[in-house]
């Protein structure tokens, strides 16, 4: 299910361009409409291999605004989505959003204008794709955690991994394979800090191949890692 959240604002107001932990939290503030749920997801995730998982993606914001030093300044209306392969996420984010009619980025209470709704599925075994948000495929290797590039080698293995345990945490059976992602274009490198934390990821276009419930899964949750912290949204072209 697919989650658009559009935000009426008729102000200035400047955001840190690593704003993902802002979104984040204004997401997980909507969640908590269903304590019980907000917790478990923040908490634990749903388990799978030796991680757990949220299910869940965003996108990064679109709108007026533009980039001035380190910030972003905004000067009208925003909008971003929300994806996840939880129904019960989604409903719940959906009504708290109804219900509130306000959400918090830092510091800035805006009106929340409009919400679109989508059960958009994506089932084609290939797809050319973009990203809405870049692509993290990290690996902690003896207490350092290694990004890489969609032109390493190791990239497409990173997601391969990470589609095998998310699949395994949703629908709680191995993911179908095989899966791959062939890069079509020179990637973007995208440096975020989030919760102090610098994440290394990319923007590009992918040609994807996958069994069609995997290719849904990917859809609704993201490539790579790092998903719930806004990375991994994409997009059919």
């Amino acid at each position: 299910m697919q989650v658009i959240i559009h935000i009426t604002n008729k102000r200035t107001f400047s955001l840190p361009l690593g704003y993902n932990y802002l979104l984040s939290s204004a997401i997980y503030s909507l969640l908590s409409l269903d304590s019980v749920l907000s917790s478990y997801i923040h908490d634990n995730g749903f388990a799978a291999g030796t991680g757990r998982h949220k299910l869940f993606t965003f996108s990064q914001l679109k709108g007026d605004y533009h980039i001035e030093g380190k910030e972003l300044v905004v000067t009208g209306d925003l909008s971003f989505e929300v994806r996840s392969v939880s129904d019960r996420l989604m409903n719940v984010l959906k009504d708290s959003a109804f219900q509130r009619g306000t959400i918090r980025l830092g510091n800035n209470v805006l009106e929340i204008r409009m919400i679109e709704v989508y059960d958009r599925h994506l089932l084609e075994p290939q797809v050319t794709v973009r990203t809405l948000s870049p692509i993290a495929a990290a690996v902690s290797l003896d207490d350092k955690t290694i990004y890489y590039s969609p032109e390493d080698e190791e990239f497409l293995g990173v997601l391969q991994n990470n589609l095998s345990n998310k699949f395994y945490a949703a629908y709680e059976q191995p993911a179908p394979m095989p899966f791959e992602a062939k890069l079509l274009n020179k990637p973007k490198k995208i440096v975020t800090r989030v919760k102090g934390i610098w994440v290394t990821a990319y923007h590009a276009r992918l040609l994807l191949t996958a069994h069609p419930q995997a290719m849904d899964l990917l859809y609704n949750t993201g490539l790579g890692t790092k998903n719930s912290q806004g990375f991994g949204m994409f997009e059919p072209i």
